[in-house]
């Protein structure tokens, strides 16, 4: 080994340990910095040779926009979409580009999370915020698969909590509200390219099968398959949420409702030529309008119909915030199974979730009549009911509390004349009413009392003193 300048720079010559010879610069001025540098030159070509090498040192050079092609290219080869690979490449190209990442060890958690909240602060939503935050994890968890890095440098990271400020929060059909949307539109204008009885076919579908938007858009003629019983539809990993094929079941009405459209048509055809993303809000939006004008007029009183006007019946946005877009269809179709006694577990499989807490938390809405129903369900805790009822389990209906608690006390006497407090027990006990107060306590002694209403003391083996005192 021979440690040598060149100018104002250190080089070194020595020989590997296969025997290659090596000349490189060191790139310092300084001897001792030089001398270490060489040290760390030999220790890596010893490791080198003996197979110990750093499987991701190599990587650690690489720039991480090359990599992030790389990336890119295997989402599109394992199925995902070109635009969800585009989207998703955009959001960890953002990342790296603000957050100052060249290469895998400039990547630090805390400046990821940092930017995160920089951007939560500047308005933007939670949910979007974790767009960002899965893309770029998802670009460290392929590189650690693909042997790149040792760990992710942001697995521990969590995103924000998006039901602190869901602006899109939507609720569930009712079992009147989707009759009235069905029954309006099956007998509406063409809207958007789409007749009625087609836009009908395409909401009940949606409801009873609970099939995305996107999802619907991709079925061809092909993709019914009704030799199967149940009928069923199947769903290609493309345009699947989860990217695998999915099977869908069918009702046997639904089943053969699509049957008589599909009659004649081309397997290559597509099942419903909806459009774009963005119009078929506005779609239904307009279906939601006539629907819910046509169930207002369908009273003839001025006062009912004000009052229909004052309800949330088919309103595209109610009072609480909550939306009927055309998503909502798919909480119809869960909260239909919740309502219905569905096991969860089989709620879980027909919405094809990968967890539960998503099917029932998220998708399960409970309405304003079921939670009046089960308000009614509670006891009664009611003071007087209770003594009534108490009453009657017992066969007895008196004497009254007072009356008890005066049993026991002096008597009173009178002459000639009723008692206020004899009064008072005629009224609420049929041993007060036998009695004859004139000249007498308004009390009989206990003995007499118990034999009136026709109970033997020493049957029951017990006595009753009574104290005077």
């Amino acid at each position: 080994m021979r440690l040598y300048r060149r100018g104002k720079i250190y080089h070194v010559a020595l020989i590997a340990p296969n025997g290659e010879r090596i000349r490189k610069s060191l790139k310092c001025s300084d001897r001792a910095a030089a001398e270490i540098l060489v040290g760390e030159l030999q220790r890596r070509l010893a490791r080198d040779h003996a197979g110990l090498t750093d499987p991701f040192e190599a990587h650690r050079k690489h720039l991480l926009e090359e990599q992030l092609n790389e990336w890119k290219a295997s989402l599109v080869a394992k199925g995902a979409t070109e635009r969800h690979a585009r989207d998703s490449a955009m959001r960890v190209r953002t990342v790296l580009s603000e957050c100052k990442f060249s290469r895998w060890p400039d990547i630090r958690a805390s400046a990821v999370q940092t930017w995160l909240g920089e951007r939560r602060a500047g308005n933007l939503s939670p949910q979007t915020c974790n767009y960002y935050l899965q893309a770029f994890k998802g670009f460290c968890r392929w590189a650690v698969r693909d042997r790149r890095i040792a760990e992710s440098p942001v697995a521990h990271l969590f995103g924000f909590n998006t039901q602190v400020d869901k602006k899109h929060a939507r609720r569930a059909f009712s079992i009147e509200e989707m009759r009235q949307l069905l029954a309006t539109t099956a007998n509406a204008a063409i809207r958007y390219k789409m007749s009625g009885p087609d836009r009908t076919m395409l909401y009940r579908l949606a409801a009873y099968t609970g099939l995305r938007a996107g999802e619907l858009r991709s079925l061809r003629v092909k993709s019914l398959n009704f030799n199967h019983d149940p009928a069923t539809i199947t769903l290609l990993a493309a345009y699947s949420k989860r990217r695998r094929e999915d099977i869908a079941r069918l009702r046997p009405d639904i089943a053969k409702l699509l049957r008589k459209l599909v009659e004649g048509r081309s397997r290559e055809e597509l099942l419903f030529r909806l459009p774009h993303p963005c119009t078929i809000v506005k779609m239904l939006r307009a279906d939601l309008r006539l629907a819910r004008a046509r169930w207002i007029r369908g009273v003839t009183g001025r006062a009912e119909r004000r009052t229909r006007m004052q309800e949330q019946f088919l309103n595209y946005r109610d009072d609480l915030g909550k939306y009927l877009d055309f998503h909502a269809f798919r909480h119809t179709f869960i909260t239909s199974m919740a309502q219905s006694g569905v096991h969860p577990k089989v709620a879980q499989t027909l919405a094809r979730h990968s967890t539960i807490t998503l099917t029932m938390d998220r998708y399960s809405h409970t309405l304003v009549g079921q939670e009046v129903d089960a308000l009614a369900m509670l006891p009664d805790i009611e003071v007087e009911q209770l003594q009534e009822a108490a009453a009657a389990a017992t066969g007895t209906f008196g004497p009254s509390p007072k009356f008890v608690s005066n049993v026991c006390q002096k008597p009173v006497r009178t002459r000639g004349k009723t008692s206020a407090l004899s009064r008072s027990v005629g009224k609420h006990s049929p041993i007060g009413e036998t009695l004859s107060t004139k000249g007498k306590t308004a009390f009989p002694s206990p003995k007499t009392a118990l034999g009136r209403a026709g109970v033997e003391p020493a049957t029951h083996g017990f006595s009753v003193r009574c104290s005077t005192n």
